[in-house]
């Protein structure tokens, strides 16, 4: 299977990838395989456990970071 608009294979994880994950939310879904190299051909990847519970803390902190609109009080008509 090769790589194309909705899969994308990483060789290791990186924060930044998270970019990727959100740019797949915002349009047609994607798959992120992580422990696979271009060539489709699979690695592995060390400690895959203690990663598939830090990708979804990456994620919250990520998210605590982002500027937060303060909501505005429209004024009334009459």
């Amino acid at each position: 299977m090769a790589e194309n608009q909705n899969i994308e294979y990483k060789e290791s994880w990186r924060t930044e990838y998270l970019k990727w994950v959100c740019g797949f939310a915002n349009a047609q879904g994607g798959t992120i395989y992580i422990g696979v190299n271009d060539k489709g051909k699979l690695i592995g990847l060390p400690k895959a456990k203690k990663l598939m519970e830090d990708i979804p803390n990456h994620q919250k902190t990520l998210r605590k970071k982002l500027p937060r609109k303060q909501p505005r009080k429209l004024p009334r008509k009459y």
